[in-house]
C-alpha cells in the first residue's frame, strides 16, 4: 500500500471537498426545482372594514373605482343598488354584510370588484385594493373554529399572514346572494 505525500493528500482532500460542493449544490438546485414547481395562486387582495380578503383574479372581471349605484326599491339590505356597465345592469352588494361584518359605508374612494363566471355576474364594493399577487396553494390553511358559521361556505381559507380567501364559485353560486324575486 502506497503512502499519500503532501501533494497526493491535498488532491485527495480537494476532490472529497469538490465531491461534497457538488452534493450540496445538487440539493440546493433540488429545493429551488421543488419551490418553481410549487402551485401558486393568483388573487386579487382587497380590504373591507380593516379586514384583508383575496378572491381568485379568474373570477374578477373588472375592477372599478365607486360608482353610486341605483337603489332598487324592496331589495335585501345587503344589494346596494345596481350600476349600468356597458348597457347591462349588474348588482352591487355590501359582502361586508354577507360575511357578517358591519354594513359598510358607501365611500367615494372604495371600489367595486365585478365577480363573474359563466352564469352569473355581480358587483361587490370593497374599501381598498391591495393588488394582484401570486400565493403558493398550500398556504392556504383550513378555516379556524370560531369564525361566522354563516359564512364559512364562501371562505377557501385563511393563510398565515391573516388573508382571508374567499371562495369566487362558492360566491357566485350562493343562493343567499342571488335574488330570484318578483315584486
Amino acid at each position: 500500500m502506497a503512502k499519500i505525500t503532501g501533494s497526493k493528500r491535498e488532491e485527495s482532500q480537494v476532490r472529497t471537498l469538490k465531491e461534497i460542493l457538488k452534493q450540496r449544490a445538487k440539493e440546493a438546485a433540488k429545493i429551488l426545482e421543488d419551490d418553481a414547481l410549487e402551485e401558486l395562486v393568483d388573487v386579487i387582495r382587497f380590504k373591507i372594514s380593516n379586514e384583508v380578503y383575496a378572491v381568485r383574479d379568474k373570477y374578477v372581471r373588472e375592477v372599478y373605482p365607486y360608482l353610486q349605484p341605483t337603489k332598487v326599491p324592496c331589495a335585501p339590505p345587503f344589494i346596494l343598488g345596481i350600476l349600468n356597465v356597458r348597457g347591462a345592469f349588474v348588482s352591487v352588494v355590501d359582502l361586508g354584510l354577507i360575511l357578517g361584518l358591519e354594513k359598510s359605508e358607501l365611500k367615494k374612494e372604495g371600489f367595486i370588484l365585478l365577480l363573474s363566471n359563466e352564469t352569473m355576474e355581480f358587483g361587490v364594493m370593497v374599501d381598498e385594493i391591495e393588488g394582484e399577487m401570486k400565493i403558493p396553494k398550500k398556504s392556504v390553511q383550513a378555516i379556524p373554529e370560531g369564525l361566522n358559521v354563516l359564512t364559512k361556505d364562501l371562505i377557501e381559507g385563511v393563510t398565515v399572514d391573516g388573508l382571508i380567501m374567499l371562495d369566487g364559485k362558492r360566491l357566485l353560486e350562493d343562493s343567499k346572494i342571488v335574488v330570484r324575486e318578483e315584486v
